[in-house]
């Protein structure tokens, strides 16, 4: 709502959206995610992308222990099991490793913080 009281819609916040003209399940990048044992908790959003449409992107939380010297290698190495698992359209463009995902009191995923969160992140790029 803006300041008048006009209602605009602003996308759809789906777990299931089109990438490169296919159906792609963000529930199902998800829990493919969180079969590895280093991730504790996974969520992956769609973010518009000029060639593919909408593209994948994870945000991962890993187990406690679980070293964080090298993000990139930790990323790389969830990316290279993402893609043995799914199909290649359907691995996410990027995976980002973050100290907790955002929760609401009820506990369940605060979708809009993660949206927020992809917003800074793809603006300092």
């Amino acid at each position: 709502l803006d300041p008048k009281g006009r209602l605009y819609f602003c996308g759809r916040t789906d777990e299931i959206f089109k990438t490169r003209g296919k159906k792609v399940s963000a529930v199902e990048i998800e829990r493919t995610a969180m079969a590895m044992d280093i991730v504790h908790l996974a969520k992956c959003i769609s973010v518009p992308c000029k060639r593919k449409g909408y593209k994948p992107v994870l945000f991962v939380q890993t187990v406690v222990g679980v070293e964080k010297r090298r993000i990139e290698d930790l990323c790389s190495s969830i990316r290279k099991y993402l893609m043995g698992q799914l199909e290649k359209y359907k691995v996410p463009a990027d995976v980002l490793v973050v100290d907790s995902i955002p929760k609401l009191s009820n506990q369940k995923i605060n979708r809009r913080a993660i949206y927020d969160l992809w917003q800074s992140i793809d603006e300092q790029r």
